[in-house]
């Protein structure tokens, strides 16, 4: 948290502000995986692709948005889609621009907008 001028304002309260990002080397065990990041508390690997990732302070609701981008070195691109969003993350699922096969991008970068509860 910080606060605005004249100690009035708690900034990660604010509207229009990411309330979580994170970077992630997805070549990592889940554990070690996340190499910066603001309001997470893990992520879990959960096959080829397929990511949750769990917020240290919940969501207002499961309405929130959530947004991830990444790479594939192989071929350049990788598509990712959310899924299963609930009040502390979402599952996120990524697959090569090729051929729409599950894969695990060398890079992965996410971020979630809306209320915190």
């Amino acid at each position: 948290a910080v606060t605005g001028e004249g100690n009035s304002t708690t900034t990660n309260l604010q509207q229009g502000l990411a309330k979580h990002w994170s970077h992630l080397d997805c070549s990592q065990a889940a554990a070690s995986m996340a190499q910066d990041s603001f309001n997470l508390s893990s992520m879990t690997d959960s096959g080829t692709g397929q990511y949750v990732f769990t917020l240290s302070n919940i969501m207002a609701s499961v309405s929130h948005s959530s947004i991830a981008i990444g790479n594939h070195m192989s071929d350049g691109h990788i598509f990712q889609s959310m899924s299963v969003y609930t009040t502390s993350g979402a599952k996120i699922i990524c697959t090569n621009g090729t051929g729409g096969s599950a894969v695990d991008p060398e890079d992965l970068s996410v971020q979630t907008a809306g209320d915190l509860a």
